[in-house]
């Protein structure tokens, strides 16, 4: 009888269906709906619903499938091949340099604050901080109506590159 696929999508109509009456709401009060998608988590938390493990890490990959789809939407391929080289090195170039500072500085914070700090948890820490929040930019971009300009361009390629750097760091 199973019953678990069941229960991931009776959870994820459930959750998309709250996040979508908040989303109207905030709309409008003139707000982000991204606000929907955090509130909808303090309000099943605040309810007392605790899904299973298996549940959540279903979602979340939901999500993260949710969010590439949504960048690779927004992706002019013609400008991108055209400019792909300079966002290579930037998105290279950010995660390489963010990646190395924040390791370094969590090797000199965490002993600090009396936590423990090896080279490969400082790595991963300093990955988890390097990457910026697509979503969030992509939100940016969309409003100031950005998406077709240059940096808007190098901005989206460097947010691509971030995304398949986390998802690779997520496996290893």
């Amino acid at each position: 009888a199973g019953g678990g696929e069941d229960s991931f999508i009776q959870s994820l109509g459930f959750l998309l269906g709250l996040t979508a009456i908040l989303a109207l709401f905030l709309s409008y009060l003139g707000q982000s709906t991204i606000i929907a998608f955090i509130a909808t988590g303090v309000v099943v938390n605040a309810i007392g619903v605790e899904p299973e493990e298996t549940t959540l890490a279903h979602m979340s990959e939901v999500g993260i499938v949710i969010l590439l789809f949504m960048a690779g939407l927004e992706v002019d391929l013609g400008a991108f091949l055209k400019n792909w080289r300079t966002a290579a090195i930037i998105g290279v170039g950010q995660i390489v340099c963010s990646t190395g500072f924040f390791a370094a500085l969590s090797l000199l914070i965490l002993p600090a604050i009396g936590q423990e700090a090896n080279r490969n948890s400082a790595v991963y820490f300093g990955l988890c901080l390097c990457f910026s929040s697509t979503i969030l930019v992509l939100g940016y971009l969309k409003e100031n109506k950005s998406m077709g300009t240059l940096h808007g361009q190098l901005c989206l390629g460097t947010l691509v590159l971030q995304d398949a750097a986390s998802v690779l760091g997520i496996a290893v």
